[in-house]
């Protein structure tokens, strides 16, 4: 694994990419496509992850479509991978099946071999030995809530894990169009959503049901950040109660979130026009704020004009370096990259197949 540099993660619809920088991110080797032959599946990658515990083994999720969602894994930079013996599949009783999967999060670091991944349609699954086998968590998979749960645009999904540092077992997951929900215990799960607006319902602020985009702890553990369908939040109170930030931006509307990694004031996000879901005006831009959303500034400084960029709910993220480096991977093949928390951008990659997910390691 890359110990100085920094290493991105790219999922496409035809496979998945490595980027991997020298100690100044100024150098970069690009390593793939993988999943784009006969690697066992063939397909769309909608996410990757670094586990840090197991001397940087490297999961992806690989959706080939026809044979359902596979996990796979090296701990080699990809010079050769496993796929799981047990994918994530839900038991018969649930009457339910697995159709992507959406997101992994490795466990924590005394949970050796644990790790979690969201899956369509609304379920989290783990894997207790290091993601060759997968079972589902009952505790959502026949939650009281399911039969009010909808489809998101993009389907069923959940697409956001946070682990609770203030509980042993506790989790934050993100659905839509579910809303967000918490557990303490991995066996009940309560809907964590007052405050989050609903603007495609009659009932504007229900239980559950708004249709959460993304969202990030800060660095600190004490403040949740969410782009909602509709709105940009915050919550101090793990969730209990969400606040509008919106005030200041051009759009509240968005897919893509990132916290910054040393800064528990300052995340970043990508507003985009409505109805039509690419750069505002034309100009591709980042917003951070540095006051947990008191005020934003729009970051352009090498993206493009004239532009009609879309990013995904994965396509934003940071690398934890100082300073810290940003990424943004845009639809149409490209990725913008920071070196200095987003001041000044330039290209790391042009015409990538269309890019679902950017993560870093």
């Amino acid at each position: 694994m890359n110990s100085t540099g920094a290493t991105v993660l790219v999922g496409t619809t035809k496979g998945a990419f490595f980027f991997i920088s020298d100690p100044g991110r100024r150098n970069w080797k690009a390593r793939g496509p993988f999943f784009a032959s006969d690697m066992g599946a063939l397909g769309e990658v909608f996410h990757m992850a670094l586990d840090r515990r197991d001397g940087g083994r490297i999961y992806a999720g690989v959706n080939p479509g026809f044979t359902g969602p596979a996990v796979f894994f090296t701990d080699d930079l990809g010079e050769s991978w496993k796929k799981s013996s047990k994918p994530p599949r839900f038991p018969k009783k649930s009457k339910l099946t697995a159709k992507n999967i959406w997101h992994i999060t490795p466990g924590r670091e005394d949970e050796p071999g644990k790790v979690y991944l969201g899956l369509d349609p609304h379920a989290l699954f783990e894997s207790d030995d290091g993601g060759n086998s997968w079972h589902d968590v009952p505790g959502l998979t026949y939650h009281e809530d399911r039969r009010g749960w909808n489809p998101g645009f993009g389907g069923p999904c959940l697409h956001t894990i946070v682990l609770d540092p203030g509980s042993r077992k506790g989790m934050w997951v993100g659905m839509s169009a579910a809303g967000v929900y918490h557990t303490r215990d991995m066996e009940k799960w309560a809907p964590r959503n007052r405050g989050i607006r609903v603007d495609f319902a009659p009932v504007k602020f229900p239980e559950f049901g708004q249709c959460v985009h993304k969202f990030a702890l800060s660095c600190d553990g004490r403040t949740l950040f969410l782009q909602n369908h509709g709105g940009v939040y915050k919550s101090e109170d793990g969730g209990e109660t969400w606040l509008d930030i919106s005030k200041g931006l051009p759009s509240d509307f968005g897919f893509a979130l990132t916290a910054h990694p040393t800064d528990p004031r300052a995340f970043y996000i990508v507003p985009l026009e409505v109805p039509a879901r690419f750069s505002l005006g034309a100009q591709a831009s980042v917003y951070r704020t540095r006051d947990k959303g008191k005020s934003w500034e729009a970051l352009t400084e090498g993206l493009p004009g004239n532009a009609y960029l879309t990013v995904l709910r994965e396509g934003l993220c940071n690398d934890g370096l100082d300073p810290a480096g940003v990424y943004m991977g845009a639809k149409n093949g490209t990725i913008y990259f920071s070196r200095d928390d987003g001041e000044h951008f330039e290209v790391l990659a042009h015409d990538l197949p269309q890019i679902l997910s950017v993560s870093s390691a």
